[in-house]
């Protein structure tokens, strides 16, 4: 009996050991990674490379919960909620900047060279009654002298007649908004994997390097072989960037009468804001931001799979709203900039857009918006 005591003993104290020993191994590891982690999120900014979590919202739908990501105590993609602001910038993804970092927004970049203050209000999946609210609600408590809205004539309009025909039953539901231009996994391990993607920047940097590159591969072959898409390619064969025209055309063609009322919505709401910006002695500037299909539509002669038909049809569509847009801002003494010569000159010079599918502009697109606004507040 004493001998397996002692057995027992024995047993336990060299477990002790074997634990000690794990612990020294694992010690050092772990106090590295967490220099590491520290390390980087000086080096790198949170809000460039972790997922933030969405969240529902009662009035805007949804809205990136408080601190997440590196986002601001509102949810917005700022380092911090200032006291007082020259500008905010009142958007969705265009606005937010996806497909860039946080600094080559065109809010930060209006920022930077026009050196005065600018808090970007903005997340994907916004619209016109949206914008509205965060006038009424955030941006003026910011004290801004200038208000500045990015109109996304992509999707603010049809997002407008949604947003005001939204039933009850579907308000408190999250969609899948597209705010970094990634996706959190979903196969093993994937609630892991999903907090790591919130919480950790080695994680994301990892993964995103690896996935960047294969996304890219996968992305070159699908736009190279596939007969059925629209793709803008250089002399060298090399892809510039891709089209969507039908997806975009569902949410411009002015024979839907959803389109229809949401540009008539679109007037009214751009007249309140417009309004509501008077009685507080502050400046309004309206932007119209193009569809990338706008943009690129004198260059259909170099497309290798063209869709001329798609693609002058959503063409029209979109001059027709944009024209009902300038016109009605010219009547009533609204300041605007129309984005689409600007785009289209520029286009000229450089690359304003990422070699895939994406809407979004890229760095130099987004400069490209800031510099239009710019010269607009220098007059």
């Amino acid at each position: 009996m004493i001998g397996r005591g002692e057995g027992g003993i024995r047993a336990k104290s060299k477990g002790r050991e074997w634990f000690l020993k794990g612990l020294l191994v694992l010690l050092p590891i772990l106090v590295t990674l967490f220099l590491l982690e520290g390390i980087t999120r000086i080096i790198f900014n949170p809000v460039d490379y972790l997922q933030p979590a969405l969240v529902a919202d009662p009035v805007l739908g949804h809205k990136v919960r408080a601190k997440s990501a590196g986002h601001d105590d509102w949810g917005f993609r700022n380092r911090s909620v200032p006291d007082r602001v020259d500008i905010v910038a009142i958007g969705d993804s265009q606005t937010y900047g996806v497909s860039a970092k946080a600094s080559e927004s065109w809010p930060a970049i209006l920022s930077k060279e026009s050196e005065r203050s600018v808090y970007n209000l903005s997340l994907g999946g916004y619209g016109p009654v949206e914008y509205e609210y965060l006038l009424k609600h955030k941006a003026l408590t910011l004290k801004p002298s200038r208000i500045i809205v990015g109109l996304y004539l992509g999707n603010d309009i049809l997002d407008a007649y949604n947003r005001a025909t939204r039933s009850a039953s579907t308000s408190n539901s999250v969609p899948s908004i597209d705010i970094d231009n990634s996706r959190l996994p979903t196969k093993k391990l994937g609630k892991l994997r999903n907090y790591l993607s919130r919480h950790s920047m080695l994680y994301r940097l990892t993964t995103l390097s690896m996935g960047e590159r294969l996304r890219r591969a996968e992305m070159a072959m699908t736009m190279r072989d596939s007969s059925n898409l629209t793709v803008l390619k250089d002399k060298g064969g090399n892809v510039i960037t891709g089209f969507t025209p039908d997806k975009r055309q569902l949410a411009l063609d002015i024979n839907r009468e959803e389109v229809q009322k949401g540009l008539q919505l679109t007037k009214t709401v751009i007249d309140d804001i417009y309004k509501i910006c008077e009685t507080h002695s502050v400046d309004l500037l309206i932007v119209l931001i193009p569809t990338k299909e706008s943009v690129y539509l004198n260059q259909l002669n170099t497309t290798v799979h063209p869709s001329p038909e798609e693609m002058h049809t959503l063409s029209k569509s979109e001059d027709y709203i944009r024209q009902q847009l300038l016109m009605f801002m010219s009547s009533a003494n609204i300041a605007h900039i129309d984005l689409l010569p600007h785009f289209r000159k520029a286009l000229q010079h450089q690359q304003l857009y990422p070699a895939n599918f994406d809407g979004h502009p890229n760095e130099k697109g987004y400069s490209v918006i800031a510099g239009a606004i710019i010269k607009s507040l220098q007059k």
